[in-house]
């Protein structure tokens, strides 16, 4: 098992936020993806969608009617599109 002094994620790799990420393919092997690919296609989803929750957060924050947050989450997304 790699440790490099973070917290353990209970799979075998710690997170540290200055620690080099471990190979794709130990992660695959480790999470039960069945290729590196997969994992990387994975963390391309998830940061896709953290994304799109942070903007919807700031979106709430800017605006107190429903309707008109959904309305500048839309504009914002146009924006970065």
């Amino acid at each position: 098992m790699r440790s490099t002094g973070g917290r353990s994620t209970g799979r075998g790799w710690a997170v540290h936020p200055y620690s080099e990420p471990p190979p794709l393919a130990d992660l695959a092997a480790e999470s039960g993806f069945v290729s590196s690919v997969h994992v990387a296609s994975a963390m391309k989803v998830v940061r896709k969608r953290m994304m799109m929750m942070l903007l919807r957060e700031v979106a709430a924050e800017t605006a107190s009617d429903p309707a008109d947050q959904q309305a500048e989450y839309q504009r914002v997304v146009e924006i970065l599109r």
